[in-house]
């Protein structure tokens, strides 16, 4: 008997791990896949994060924060700038730190649910496979949402495998039973140390972590007012737990000591309590919560967050939660949505943004982790349907068999789900509503890197627009002053060739007589030229390198405009 228990338990463990790398694997496909061509164009905000990402690299600044683009944390960009070296500066080396972090959210949303114990949340005895952690990481594998994000070089999308992490630790080294040898103990605590280290460092990724202390310590005070036994040891294991994060995040504390107006100014200029009708703003987030998770024609591609099958079980997830309440996994949990979004409904938004929805990323992971909880216990009442009706109909099979085909359904509705998801990803919005995003930045920045050996005339209203200017990087990583008379120097030493009819290309708008600010781009045989901001022209000198450009022929249209 046990050792047919024992046989039973393996195939159970290796379906799992099967099942999870199958999962992992398509959800790094749906990441990568034309990584370098879609999104079709740099988010502005994408472009930025590159331009800083590089730049503290090549200044060789530690900082734990920036405060252009209305502040940000920079363990993100660090990691950017290592891709961007490692890969070259490309959309694919800008976006894959982001592909990378969505896809190492599966595997850890999965081990949260094993560790809270997902299944033991049905009322019955719950179905086998840890149905309720696979269930949640397949939801978030498949998430156009979460596909999405994981696609441009965002920040925020770094919390949620951090997030995971320090909860996985928590949970591990809060709920382990004490023992009274000092090993275990000690043990037991590490758990606890290495979650305040991982809480620690999520204050380095996204503001929406500033959070996540009030969800510890919201739950630890329900903790220890629900279950006064073994207070001491609970109150030790907080002190080490929140002592280890505030040790973690003391240089972000110290930068904000030094600059206190960075601390709150982006939450001052987003929250509805800055407007001038702050409950009409919470009524109407709230609406518009609900309607870009459940409906569809509201924003990114016209799609709600939630496909059929995770929107259900999500419903059914907080009431089996609420239900539940007294168990300490259902309140930890619902306390993990709800303060997780909070962000999006007490901010001022503008719906239509692509990185709105962003705020409230946190509060992902839990909840695909509830939907699985909702998913599961709909297969469990099934499991109970059919076991009932084989009672009165004995020439159904075993009711096991129905269970198992059940939670292959599931499985299946999910995988149909990414299947669609992909196709809305790939085969709609970058094809039709990403369409008009616009490439010309790119174009131009390619076109003129192309340009190895001949000097490059461009309007420094082009050069400085953001992805023109990083993809520019690869060719132009130097930054520098001239004054007319070097570059009058500079322009004779550049004399035409044979292979080189024209020695310069003067790169200039359909309507150039508004331009006088000019970038001269003089490259390098290394690779490692410099990009030369050139002193205003006067009127006369405009109009005399418009009359030496009309003077080149043939012109070349490189952009319409």
């Amino acid at each position: 008997m046990k050792k047919a228990r024992r046989t039973v338990s393996s195939t159970r463990y290796r379906f799992q791990a099967i099942y999870v790398s199958l999962v992992i694997a398509v959800a790094f496909g749906l990441r990568v896949a034309k990584l370098n061509s879609l999104p079709l164009a740099l988010h502005m905000d994408e472009a930025i994060n590159g331009l800083d990402a590089l730049r503290l690299f090549r200044a060789g600044w530690i900082t734990p924060f920036l405060q252009n683009n209305f502040g940000r944390e920079t363990l993100f960009f660090y990691l950017q700038s290592l891709a961007l070296q490692l890969y070259g500066i490309s959309f694919f080396s800008l976006r894959f730190v982001s592909a990378l972090a969505g896809t190492f959210s599966i595997p850890l949303l999965y081990l949260v649910g094993r560790r809270l114990r997902l299944d033991n949340l049905v009322h019955s005895k719950p179905l086998p496979l840890n149905l309720a952690s696979l269930l949640a990481a397949t939801g978030l594998a498949i998430s156009y949402w979460h596909i999405y994000f994981s696609r441009i070089g965002f920040r925020a999308i770094l919390l949620p495998p951090l997030l995971l992490a320090t909860i996985g630790c928590f949970w591990q080294g809060w709920h382990t039973l004490p023992s009274s040898t000092r090993p275990n103990a000690g043990r037991r605590r590490l758990w606890l140390v290495a979650a305040g280290l991982l809480l620690g460092i999520t204050f380095y990724t996204y503001l929406a972590a500033r959070l996540l202390p009030l969800i510890f310590g919201t739950f630890v005070a329900l903790e220890l007012l629900t279950n006064r036994s073994d207070l001491k040891r609970k109150s030790v294991d907080v002190l080490v737990f929140g002592l280890t994060s505030i040790l973690v995040s003391i240089p972000l504390v110290i930068y904000f000591y030094q600059n206190p107006h960075a601390v709150s100014g982006r939450t001052q200029a987003i929250s509805i309590f800055a407007g001038d009708a702050p409950l009409h703003s919470l009524i109407g987030n709230l609406i518009a919560t609900f309607r870009v998770h459940f409906l569809g024609g509201t924003w990114l591609g016209q799609w709600p967050a939630l496909n059929v099958v995770s929107a259900v079980g999500f419903l059914i997830g907080l009431l089996v939660c609420l239900y539940h309440l007294k168990k300490a996994p259902c309140r930890f949990l619902l306390l993990w949505w709800a303060i997780g979004v909070t962000p999006t409904v007490f901010s001022r938004q503008d719906w239509a943004a692509t990185s709105t929805i962003l705020r409230g990323i946190g509060a992902w992971p839990a909840l695909f982790l509830i939907s699985g909880v909702g998913l599961t216990t709909l297969a469990d009442l099934s499991f109970k349907w059919i076991t009932n009706l084989r009672k009165t109909t004995p020439q159904l099979p075993n009711t096991a068999s129905h269970s198992k085909w059940f939670a292959a359904c599931l499985f299946l509705l999910l995988i149909a789900d990414g299947t669609l998801s992909a196709h809305n990803y790939f085969s709609v919005w970058a094809t039709t509503y990403d369409r008009g995003s616009g490439d010309d930045a790119v174009y131009l920045a390619r076109y003129l890197n192309g340009q190895t050996r001949r000097l490059s005339l461009i309007p420094l209203s082009a050069f400085k627009e953001n992805t023109t200017n990083l993809l520019l990087q690869t060719r132009y990583p130097n930054l520098g002053n001239i004054d007319l008379d070097t570059l009058h120097t500079l322009l004779e030493s550049n004399q035409p060739t044979g292979q080189e009819p024209v020695p310069a290309v003067y790169l200039t708008p359909d309507q150039p007589d508004s331009q006088t600010d000019f970038v001269l781009l003089v490259p390098s045989g290394n690779g490692r030229g410099t990009a030369y901001l050139l002193p205003p022209f006067t009127a006369p000198q405009a109009e005399a390198l418009l009359s030496q450009m009309r003077a080149t022929a043939p012109l070349s249209i490189i952009l319409n405009g």
